[in-house]
């Protein structure tokens, strides 16, 4: 059964050529981060005051990957948010739209991605229709991702007077990072998975993703602690320049689409042998 699997995804990975898919994803991230992040800290400024989410996140970049890498995102994230104080209502208005769409390019491109995927037939008829609706549906996802970093700091809270109370009551020293560790894969699992299941513009059944979203969980977690080893304790630390991070920021977004893209085929491969498409690929 194992042989088996790993046969067709060997075959699929070699035949449909799904890197050039994770190098478009890798330049869309490139240029959509910046504009993800400053939605997000801005959705999430706007409920949340007393807490600024955009300098606990940079402290975590550089945490994890070094004072390049942060500096680089920060530099990023804050050209995007300095805006000429003479502008008027509509520039703003029309500066924000471009920011949002600038920031959905990555959800599309990863919709587009997963339909190569799961073999989805583009429509030739309507494509204006479904142009405008993809679009449509990458906007609510960036939205979606600032009501994220809303739930993000409302756990970190609950965490912090979760480990307070255990510490009280029973003792444990139980820290909200310590909890914060266990259910980071559980949330970035259901992330993906929701991401495999709603994106391709096919239908996807729920038991198909699971396996596919633990094995990218899993491979993505890998690769950003090898990355925050790397950073860490490499010369590179303290001589990266803008050049650079931009380059290390390049190649680690075009691994990280690859170990998304290999996640997605897992889920396709799954769906085929075992899951809700085995009885209609045997008859």
């Amino acid at each position: 059964m194992t042989k088996q699997f790993i046969k067709e995804l060997y075959s699929i990975w070699i035949a449909e050529r799904p890197t050039q898919l994770a190098a478009a994803l890798a330049y869309y991230g490139m240029f959509s981060f910046a504009p993800i992040i400053f939605v997000a800290v801005s959705i999430a400024g706007l409920f949340i005051e007393n807490i600024d989410p955009a300098s606990q996140l940079f402290q975590r970049l550089e945490q994890v990957f070094g004072e390049g890498i942060s500096n680089l995102v920060q530099e990023s994230v804050m050209s995007i948010s300095t805006a000429p104080s003479s502008s008027s209502i509509l520039i703003s208005v029309i500066s924000f739209l471009a920011i949002i769409y600038a920031a959905s390019g990555l959800f599309y491109q990863l919709q587009f991605s997963l339909n190569k995927i799961w073999l989805v037939p583009i429509k030739e008829k309507g494509q204006t229709k479904s142009f405008i609706r993809q679009r449509l549906f990458s906007f609510l996802i960036v939205i979606g991702f600032g009501l994220l970093g809303i739930l993000a700091i409302f756990i970190n809270l609950l965490l912090a007077w979760f480990g307070s109370i255990l510490q009280r009551l029973l003792g444990l020293n139980c820290t909200e990072v310590m909890v914060a560790r266990l259910l980071a894969p559980i949330l970035l699992a259901l992330i993906i998975a929701l991401f495999y299941k709603i994106l391709p513009e096919t239908k996807v059944a729920w038991r198909d993703v699971w396996f596919g979203a633990i094995i990218t969980t899993v491979l993505f977690l890998v690769a950003l602690f090898l990355a925050g080893i790397f950073f860490q304790y490499s010369s590179l630390n303290s001589a990266l320049q803008a050049t650079g991070a931009f380059t290390v920021l390049l190649v680690g977004f075009y691994y990280l689409a690859q170990i998304f893209l290999l996640g997605a085929i897992c889920c396709r491969v799954y769906s085929e042998l075992y899951g809700s498409r085995r009885l209609s690929n045997t008859s």
